[in-house]
């Protein structure tokens, strides 16, 4: 993600799961790790906490009115136009959370020719993801107060779990600088999505700000709670009731060249063949095709006889991948329709990257939208910390991982 996701040539670690399974072959011994915790919350979402204190108290105080459109009154005139303005703010932002744990994955190689090396390996890991956002809609009025009752409150919530299954051949060519390796990889998903989202009859401001319903007589069953959520009667039943289950399947192949080392390209098509169920029927991932690049310039010059600096003190990568535009965009949900969206670019530099304590900084290019990403390793220990930009929004991401 700091790299801006252009990993594909790179793809030397447990991310090759999911970016580039050929890249499973590129690790000589045992791969293990185990996510420990991975969350991510938007820049809108994490502003917004800080004055959703404000928010509360401002419901709080035009609840205590019978009247509150009309009422004239200094406080109410203030916390009402308080409220339309985080309201119309809220409209353009995306506000979102989500995590990832636990995950494992396991990738074991086997020498099977003098030339050939296979590597076998799988991982199973869960996902969640909680999004609001504030959909425009209704008739337009000139007061901004009326103009925002009918705007519909969008709510998201999911998890998922997935196991997978990857194979991937590591062949010998020896014909520097033309082609020294090969690798190559296919990768099979199996998904099961449990999702509840209020998307096909969302409740409005309006029914947020009239609790207890069009009659305005509370305990009746107009009352907001009974309407959209029926809280007395709330058990680990109806909560497995009210989220609609998907299920689903997907299969990734790449392939990584190595002409001299320090030097990769990659092909990939994720997704080549896909489906999930939803509540009209099934419907496919969005295929992406992505060309891919990374060098090492350092260990280049080295391999030429130059080393202007040693590569067991600094490590440098530069990485860039062209992909289809916007399919790898939560199916396209966020799409922009600009050549930007095809591009991802990444640098990254390592200071002792064969220690066991090192640091690496990164900076990338996603789709047109900045990412920065620093990690420190400490043994088998990884703890990174990126700042992410995609067509959806900017997050937050914090990430412990264990790594044998």
């Amino acid at each position: 993600m700091g790299l801006g996701n252009a990993f594909e040539a790179i793809a030397d670690d447990e991310n090759a799961f999911h970016y580039n399974p050929a890249g499973l072959a590129q690790g000589k011994k045992v791969l293990f790790h185990l996510l420990i915790a991975r969350t991510r919350i938007s820049s809108d979402l994490a502003s917004e906490i800080t004055e959703m204190q404000d928010v509360l108290d401002n419901i709080k105080t035009l609840e205590s009115y019978d009247d509150w459109l009309e009422n004239s009154s200094q406080e109410c005139r203030e916390a009402r136009e308080e409220l339309a303005d985080w309201i119309e703010e809220a409209a353009t932002e995306s506000l979102g959370v989500r995590s990832d744990l636990p995950s494992v994955g396991l990738a074991v190689p086997f020498r099977i020719a003098e030339k050939y090396r296979l590597i076998v390996g799988g991982s199973v890991y869960t996902q969640s993801l909680i999004s609001l956002r504030v959909q425009q809609r209704g008739l337009i009025w000139a007061d901004p107060i009326k103009d925002m009752l009918d705007d519909a409150i969008v709510y998201n919530i999911s998890a998922q779990w997935a196991w997978q299954i990857a194979s991937a051949v590591e062949i010998q060519v020896d014909r520097p600088p033309i082609l020294s390796k090969v690798y190559t990889g296919i990768a099979l998903r199996r998904i099961n999505r449990w999702v509840f989202t209020d998307e096909d009859d969302p409740f409005t401001v309006d029914d947020l700000m009239n609790l207890d319903g069009p009659d305005g007589i509370k305990g009746t069953d107009d009352d907001f709670e009974k309407r959209y959520f029926d809280i007395k009667h709330f058990d680990l039943d109806s909560l497995r009731d009210s989220f609609e289950e998907r299920k689903g399947y997907s299969i990734d192949l790449g392939t990584i060249l190595l002409p001299v080392d320090g030097l990769k390209f990659a092909f990939v098509i994720r997704n080549l063949a896909s489906s999930i169920s939803l509540g009209e029927g099934d419907r496919n991932f969005p295929r992406n095709v992505i060309l891919s690049a990374a060098v090492k310039p350092l260990t280049l010059l080295a391999g030429a006889g130059l080393e202007p600096v040693s590569t067991s003190l600094l490590d440098l990568t530069l990485a860039a991948s062209l992909d289809k535009r916007n399919s790898d965009d939560r199916m396209s949900d966020f799409s922009i329709n600009k050549y930007t969206d095809r591009i991802h670019l990444g640098t990254e530099v390592t200071l002792f990257p064969d220690k066991n304590v090192s640091f690496s900084g990164r900076i990338g290019n996603n789709q047109g939208f900045l990412t920065l990403g620093t990690s420190l390793k400490i043994s088998n220990l990884h703890l990174d910390f990126v700042r992410y930009g995609d067509l959806e929004a900017d997050w937050y991401v914090g990430y412990i991982n264990l790594r044998f």
